[in-house]
């Protein structure tokens, strides 16, 4: 099987154009505040390539995208005194600017050198034996509620507490928690990077019961050639324009065991195709464990981002869940069908299929008369029969959608996000693979599962680069509903109609929390929620009040100045 899986990389390696200039680094993790401030970069107009909808980026490709920026930083901020004219950035607007490039040098100097973009000694060996460290504590009065099994569309392994959302699948307990992390890379030469971020927890939950255990978050290798780039280990995958991914792949779960190819940056194609702007391709076949429904089961999924203009960006996603111990044989050729969204032996949602098959498009927009506000949305389509495909846009795709304001004050200290997520009763659910779009018993995707409805508003401010705010507002109905299909011509799902119509349940949450630097080197970051659930578990008047409290400490060792110096220069 996996040789076959691995014939498809193969494959799709060969359409891969490569740059010269790229190094091979580590991805920078998808809750890093480093992505805030590239963000602002963008808001600003300093970074036109950048492709949002797959993520994590490489610390190369950050590095880039400082680099872009600080060369548009004069035209924004010219030297010279006086009023801003047009198209240029008001003072106080032009010093935050300045304080985050100075930042994103400092962070990726060598990355910097290493391209060619800024001067100074390059390093052939970099180590970092410890990066960063935290220290956690978590505390929440909120029960896990299991998402309903099967609603007569298909089933689903999954459960969901909304104080534990979008947190790469970190172990929690109602109770109390308490975690530590570090994470360690190395850059070994320009074609090799390693990575590693082990995490020890320690759950007491409310009944005093307790527990320990030791996983790796991350662990990976990646090698580059030039542009190109494999990686082969554990590492996140987040697809879509909302700050935790979208509603097909999001930071909700722990990050996969995969291998992945892509281009580390984005290029432009030859000839004709250049009109197709900056491209980022994703191909990456990976195993979802033992939990899965059939042992082992193996996923490929597919990206492509297509920018054809700066203020516009593109994207396809595509992932297929098959094989694993007991699941049907597929071979080759079937393999290759479904990657061109075709099924050669029919069948739909209810019927044997060989797989689980989802895929979809996204949308991002910038408007720059508008401070650069930007509209994203992203449609996911269950695998129901090609008949069936009208009632895919009202009854059987998943959607999310939102507006960003990054400069919601013209100096930038202020953001708002409003977004709505639509999940329906069919999305994420499957017939024969009952463990539907799940990962150790975490939805894949969107949190809450099918059939629930969810719009949050964010608001962030930055006292400074290192001092924040963030608060969140959020309301979310789910269902728990029985439904059927009317049959199609060929005998396959249709339309989809109610059948039992149960309690709905709603939950209304508020969480906040703030980032304070200590010193150069520690940051503390204390969080508290609130939540108020009615019809809890979808049981009528049992309503329910839930708090959180939490805080991180963080500390930034910089051990890679323990080495010796002649290795630190080589």
């Amino acid at each position: 099987m996996m040789k076959k899986c691995f014939g498809l990389v193969f494959c799709f390696a060969l359409l891969v154009p490569t740059l010269l200039h790229a190094v091979s680094t580590p991805n920078v993790p998808p809750a890093s505040p480093l992505y805030a401030q590239i963000d602002k970069l963008i808001a600003f107009g300093l970074v036109k390539s950048a492709v949002y909808g797959q993520r994590p980026w490489s610390r190369n490709e950050m590095a880039r995208l400082t680099s872009e920026a600080l060369k548009k930083f004069g035209e924004k901020c010219p030297p010279e005194a006086g009023p801003p004219s047009a198209g240029e950035t008001s003072p106080k607007a032009c010093g935050f600017i300045g304080d985050i490039l100075d930042s994103l040098k400092r962070e990726f100097r060598d990355e910097m050198i290493a391209r060619g973009d800024q001067e100074g000694k390059r390093k052939n060996i970099d180590i970092h034996m410890i990066d960063t460290g935290s220290v956690e504590f978590l505390f929440t009065s909120a029960e896990f509620r299991a998402v309903p099994a099967d609603n007569g569309l298909g089933a689903i392994d999954a459960r969901v507490n909304p104080f534990t959302t979008y947190k790469e699948g970190a172990h929690t307990v109602r109770g109390a928690d308490f975690a530590i992390e570090a994470d360690h890379w190395a850059r070994l030469s320009k074609y090799a990077s390693l990575y590693l971020r082990p995490r020890f927890t320690a759950l007491v939950d409310y009944q005093g019961d307790g527990r320990a255990d030791v996983t790796l978050q991350n662990a990976y290798a990646k090698f580059n050639i030039a542009n190109f780039e494999i990686e082969a280990g554990r590492d996140a995958v987040l697809w879509g324009h909302s700050t935790e991914g979208g509603v097909l792949a999001s930071t909700h779960v722990r990050p996969m065991d995969l291998v992945k190819i892509s281009n580390d940056s984005p290029f432009k194609l030859p000839w004709i195709f250049r009109h197709l702007g900056y491209n980022k391709y994703t191909f990456f076949v990976s195993t979802l464990g033992p939990e899965s429904i059939f042992k082992n089961a193996l996923m490929y999924g597919f990206a492509a981002s297509l920018k054809p203009a700066s203020f516009i960006e593109l994207g396809f996603e595509h992932q297929f869940t098959f094989g694993g111990e007991g699941a049907p044989d597929i071979d080759f050729l079937d393999l290759l069908s479904e990657f061109f969204l075709y099924r050669r032996n029919g069948g739909g949602l209810n019927s044997a299929n060989d797989g689980d098959n989802r895929f979809g498009l996204n949308v991002r927009i910038q408007i720059p008369r508008l401070r650069n506000t930007t509209l994203y949305a992203e449609g996911i389509f269950e695998d129901y029969g090609k008949e069936s495909f009208f009632h895919q846009f009202t009854q059987q795709m998943a959607f999310q959608s939102g507006v960003t304001i990054p400069l919601l004050t013209s100096n930038g200290k202020n953001s708002l996000r409003l977004q709505y997520e639509h999940i329906p009763a069919a999305y994420g659910r499957h017939g024969l693979w009952i463990s539907g779009l799940s990962q150790n018993g975490l939805s894949r995707g969107s949190p809450y599962g099918s059939q629930s409805q969810t719009v949050s508003a964010e608001w962030g401010h930055l006292f400074s680069l290192r001092k924040r705010l963030n608060v969140r507002a959020m309301y979310t109905n789910n269902g728990d509903d029985q439904f059927t299909t009317t049959p199609s011509s060929s005998g396959g799902p249709d339309r989809v109609i109610k059948t039992v119509d149960n309690p709905q349940e709603h939950r209304f949450l508020v969480e906040g929390a703030i980032t304070w630097p200590l010193s150069r080197r520690w940051t503390v970051e204390p969080q508290v929620g609130y939540e108020y659930a009615a019809n809890f578990n979808f049981i009528q008047n049992d309503d329910r009040q839930n708090i959180a409290l939490g805080i991180v400490l963080t500390h930034d060792f910089g051990l890679s100045g323990f080495l010796p110096r002649e290795i630190r220069a080589r």
